[in-house]
């Protein structure tokens, strides 16, 4: 099967479509006319910050939809599906950063204290009219140095960039970490990079634990007070995601996607997909598939 159905784009490709400088940052209002089909299923291998200030947009980002009227902000993350439409009166903003230049740090390590479960959070946020007021602020500042892009503005970008986040943090989650919340905050972060990089041969956690240094009893409590799940389920809801999204986008047949992620056999596949979600491989291609149209 091919898994390079659903199109990846990146940051290069506009620069190179719209034949701007590459600068690892590009701004565009919501009205402009990207060089793909935005309301076909895609990915990004940069962040993007859609900020809604008129109209509404349709979004779907992996299997949650959210339909949404201004005023909003969303944190897409590289690599999560998507899907988008806004309606034709629809005004606002699109800051696109890569990972390397911009916030991988802020997004991850800086803000992980702040917010049990930062990407479905900032995924969609409506403030306040003052907290919008507040952030547009920000934005049009950061509109300004981009219209007059040199080394030094990109530089005061950046950090526009972070307060801006910063921002949207401090409206979902405002209590200040301590310093044990801290820490445990960075091995619910390293946690959460072993599940995505291992979730396919390890499904223990006791595997997790030993590669952490603390105790499995150590590492629930952690993940029940950054996620309110047990690590096990941690563990398993990064193995569903994908196997939500090995039906629906890449169309793989039940025994590929058992060898794919190290499954015994088809049968312990679905047994796997019963016990968690109570129906069989081909009714969750179903009941998922209406999302986006498939």
């Amino acid at each position: 099967m091919n898994k390079d159905v659903i199109p990846t784009y990146k940051l290069e490709e506009y620069f190179e479509a719209f034949q701007k400088p590459c600068i690892a940052f590009n701004m565009e209002y919501i009205n402009h006319v990207p060089f793909f089909d935005s309301n076909k299923p895609h990915r990004h291998d940069y962040y993007q910050i859609i900020v809604l200030e008129k109209g509404t947009m349709n979004h779907n980002i992996e299997f949650d939809t959210y339909q949404i009227a201004k005023p909003c902000i969303s944190v897409l993350f590289p690599k999560q599906f998507h899907q988008i439409s806004f309606s034709p009166d629809a005004e606002g903003e699109i800051i696109m950063f890569g990972d390397e230049l911009f916030c991988s740090a802020v997004l991850q390590k800086d803000l992980s204290a702040y917010n049990v479960d930062l990407q479905r959070r900032l995924n969609y946020i409506v403030p306040t009219a003052e907290e919008f007021a507040e952030l547009i602020a920000v934005v049009k500042n950061i509109r300004d140095l981009y219209e007059r892009i040199s080394p030094a503005k990109k530089e005061q970008i950046k950090f526009y960039i972070k307060i801006l986040l910063l921002q949207l943090i401090e409206y979902g989650h405002s209590k200040e970490p301590s310093r044990t919340e801290t820490e445990e905050a960075d091995i619910n972060l390293h946690f959460r990079d072993l599940v995505e990089e291992q979730f396919k041969v390890c499904r223990t956690v006791q595997g997790y634990a030993e590669q952490l240094n603390i105790t499995t009893k150590k590492l629930n409590a952690i993940c029940n007070n950054y996620v309110g799940e047990t690590a096990l389920n941690v563990i398993h809801e990064r193995l569903l995601l994908e196997i939500k999204r090995l039906l629906v986008f890449y169309d793989f047949p039940h025994k590929e996607i058992a060898y794919e992620l190290g499954f015994d056999s088809p049968s312990a596949l679905n047994k796997f997909i019963a016990a968690k979600l109570n129906c069989t491989p081909s009714e969750l291609k179903y009941r998922l598939s209406h999302i986006y149209k498939k």
